[in-house]
Parts: C-alpha cells; structure tokens; sequence
C-alpha cells in the first residue's frame, strides 16, 4: 500500500523493513528494494524479536545498499484501476463487510471489488473493514452477563437502545471530558 501511495507522487520504494514473511512478499512486487529484517514470524499475530542491536545493523546495512543502487530504482507501476481482494477471519465479518455497497463475494470469507483509484479503494476497504470490525461487539454481552451486576448493566444498555430509537431527545447528554493540548511532531 505505501509502494502504491508513493508511487502516485513518482517515489520509489527503497528499503522495507519487517518480519521473514513479508521479505518473500516484497520480492515478489518490488524485487530491487533492499530488505532489512526485524523480526521472526512464528504465527499471524506472534514473533520473536530480534535483538535491538542486530536489527539497527540490519537496517543500516539495508538503507546504505539502497543508497547505493538508488538510481536504479523507478517507482511502483500505479495501473488504471486497483482490484482488492479482502479475507476476513469469520463468516459473520465477511457477511458484514459485504453490506458495503460495491463489493463482491469471492468466497465463504473473501469479498473483492475494484477502484479507479488506490486512496478511493483503500478509504472503502477501511469501512468493510470498519464493519466487518462489529462482529467483536457479540463479546461484550457475554463478558457483561459474568459480572456481579451484569443483569443490570444490560437492562440500563437496552434501556437505552430504547429510549435513542424512540425518544433521542430524552438520552442522558454525555459528560465533556477534559480537553488535553495534543502534542504533535514540531508542536512547542
């Protein structure tokens, strides 16, 4: 997705760094990028660390072989039109996710669709991805019910859900919280 952003504004992709994984995946779309590794993949959401010292190594190796070579490097193709492809984890997300207008069932757990543009396919995979998020809200009754009080928490919750479908202006006004100053790069 970066390759693909840059590559709108004629920059190249030099140097990546990552996990053992994405260096094969890399190679494939950007076979000149130099590749630093940070990390061991072991699963899809687990990884051993390499040590900090050998990963500030790696990485400086990678970006001076970049430079070295930066010449030859041109930036990713950016093509007509940009097909997506997204695989969620569960049928529940997927059958979510394909509510968005313009997408297309693939399979049990795929849903696929094609933009004009990267930023507009992007934006739109990040509300399927927004809505698929919704299936993780069937947890929270359930963690709710084992609580001392969770009768209640629930009954005050669909009290609530009442009371905005049939009378909005009656909800309780949520309390202001305290406005803190957001330190921002360059911000004194």
């Amino acid at each position: 997705m970066i390759a693909l952003s840059a590559a709108r504004f004629g920059i190249p992709v030099i140097m990546v760094a990552g996990d053992n994984v994405l260096q094969g995946q890399i190679k494939e779309e950007l076979p000149n990028a130099e590749y630093a590794v940070v990390k061991r993949a072991t699963t899809r959401a687990l990884a051993e660390l390499i040590p900090q010292a050998q990963v500030q190594v790696a990485i400086e190796r990678a970006a001076k072989a970049a430079i070295e070579k930066l010449r030859s490097f041109t930036p990713y193709q950016v093509a007509e039109a940009y097909r997506f492809e997204i695989g969620y984890q569960n049928v529940r997300q997927a059958d979510l996710a394909g509510t968005i207008p313009g997408t297309t069932r693939l399979d049990s757990l795929t849903l696929g669709f094609t933009s004009k543009t990267f930023p507009e396919g992007y934006n739109l995979s990040i509300r399927m991805t927004g809505v698929a998020g919704m299936d993780r809200l069937r947890w929270l009754p359930r963690v709710v019910a084992r609580q001392s009080n969770g009768k209640a928490v629930m009954r005050e919750y669909l009290d609530l859900l009442v009371t905005n479908w049939l009378e909005p202006e009656k909800l309780p006004k949520p309390k202001a919280a305290p406005v803190k100053k957001r330190r921002f790069w360059g911000d004194t």
